[in-house]
């Protein structure tokens, strides 16, 4: 873009593509947590059968409801996802159509922010986990 002044049409094409960008990249987010997450409890449930005399299971089973918590999280934002835009369309209808001078608030907007936000601490925590426990029984790997 040059540094001229851009028209209406320029700005709403680009705002519009970098909304799309946006959500494309939400939805790539989504998956890879809930890959990794899926992934991290298949993975080590798998091969703990292999483990012989392991200590401190506690580290394990923290784990494993971390990462069981993300992805409840990350199930809840991709249900509440829909319902705010959904909300959002309801208050930009009233705001065109005039039935509502002062626009009342989308009362889901925010939350997916939040519990993705939660998911991916939860998600870190349940790995830091796994690894200190993975360190503390490298003997019975091995």
């Amino acid at each position: 873009m040059s540094k001229q002044q851009m028209d209406r049409k320029e700005y709403l094409e680009e705002r519009k593509l970098l909304v799309e960008l946006e959500a494309s990249a939400y939805r790539d987010f989504d998956r890879t947590l809930l890959t990794l997450s899926s992934g991290a409890i298949a993975l080590s449930v798998a091969f703990i059968d292999k483990l012989q005399n392991m200590v401190f299971m506690n580290l394990l089973m923290f784990s494993w409801l971390t990462w069981c918590i993300s992805l409840f999280l990350q199930l809840a934002s991709l249900f509440l996802t829909p319902k705010a835009m959904r909300e959002e369309q309801v208050i930009l209808n009233e705001q065109y159509k005039a039935y509502s001078k002062d626009p009342r608030q989308n009362k889901y907007l925010g939350w997916s922010s939040d519990l993705n936000l939660g998911s991916v601490i939860l998600f870190c925590l349940g790995t830091l986990s796994f690894i200190i426990f993975a360190i503390l029984n490298i003997d019975c790997i091995i």
